[in-house]
């Protein structure tokens, strides 16, 4: 359990591909459930993730970092 607002959780950590071939929606929605449990950034770094819709709650800020794409599909 994270306990501070401060705290980073980057999707990294979560198993994404970025591959932007494979979906990646079930480890970024895992990292932005984790984050809006205690407050937070989720960090979504450099690369091409393929994903369904997602969800982001209160306390939860999404950072896209230079040279990230998050392509949504159905």
């Amino acid at each position: 359990m994270h306990e501070s607002a401060d705290t980073l959780f980057d999707i990294r950590d979560y198993g994404v591909t970025d591959d932007g071939e494979h979906y990646d929606t079930d480890a970024i929605q895992f990292a932005l459930d984790d984050c809006a449990a205690s407050g937070g950034t989720v960090y979504v770094s450099a690369g091409d993730y393929l994903s369904a819709a997602l969800t982001i709650r209160d306390q939860t800020t999404l950072h896209v970092a230079a040279g990230a794409t998050l392509r949504f599909v159905r």
